[in-house]
């Protein structure tokens, strides 16, 4: 049993892009701010908590294999309680994403983000100042357009720096013409 969860991983490009707009306001060490490592990037599209990987990408790979890879970007951000996070545009029709998160399982209102750091909202909380600099930085990033090829499912595993993420299946997507 592990803990498990299906996402898509923008490329290089991308992300070097974001790495460039955190980079600009935060150190890594942020006060306050807990920064994810940029190979723990990722759109989330279902969470399955504790289960079988084997059993979940035997689940999956019939769900998302195949389908359209919708064309993306990172653009716009914000932050929930507790969370900074970098939006994501669909160009075209919007409900290839929602559509793809529905079929990899996702069982909620799916709201597609990058979450890039954390911040404290309990006592001692992280200052508002601490957090608007980074929050209004995500809000006018804009990157470039890519079309994922494959959604990964993901074993998340507690370490002392936090979650160590490992791919345990690609799953391929048809590119659209």
């Amino acid at each position: 049993m592990a803990r498990l969860f299906s996402a898509l991983i923008p490329p290089e490009d991308a992300l070097d892009e974001l790495s460039a707009t955190v980079d600009a306001v935060t150190s890594p060490a942020g006060v306050g701010i807990r920064r994810f490592a940029r190979e723990q990037w990722h759109i989330t599209l279902a969470f399955y908590g504790e289960d079988d990987p084997g059993r979940r990408a035997g689940w999956l790979r019939p769900r998302v294999a195949g389908r359209h890879a919708p064309r993306l970007r990172l653009a716009g951000g914000g932050s929930f309680p507790g969370v900074c996070w970098a939006g994501v545009s669909v160009d075209g029709y919007a409900g290839t994403l929602t559509e793809l998160a529905k079929a990899a399982g996702a069982d909620r209102r799916f709201y597609p983000h990058l979450t890039v750091a954390r911040y404290r909202i309990r006592p001692p909380r992280t200052p508002a100042a601490t957090v608007r600099p980074l929050r209004a930085a995500l809000s006018a990033h804009s990157g470039r357009w890519f079309t994922p090829t494959d959604v990964v499912l993901v074993r998340s595993d507690p370490s002392s720096t936090g979650h160590r993420y490992t791919v345990v299946e690609r799953i391929p997507l048809r590119a659209c013409s």
